[in-house]
């Protein structure tokens, strides 16, 4: 998303070009004529448990993935209150 690419994934996006888009993930698809709904139960309530456990180094990996959804506008903070805190 927003970080260096490795190598080998630098050379094979090289090697297809042709087939990639400039921006892979410039904006959100574009409107579709179908509109998915999912209906709830009224009486179904959200699953809560502990996030999963991180090393340092994939916690510093999904900040850095979260950031760039954020800035791009993807995704953007829950005001549910049994979100992560």
């Amino acid at each position: 998303l927003c970080k260096v690419v490795p190598p080998d994934l630098a050379d094979l996006i090289r090697k297809y070009l042709d087939i990639f888009p400039d921006d892979l993930l410039a904006g959100l698809p574009p409107s579709r004529p179908e509109h998915h709904r999912i209906e709830l139960e009224p009486s179904a309530h959200p699953t809560v448990q502990r996030q999963f456990r991180l090393s340092q180094l994939e916690l510093e990996e999904l900040y850095q993935q979260l950031d760039c959804l954020l800035t791009k506008g993807f995704i953007r903070p829950s005001t549910l209150p049994y979100a992560p805190r």
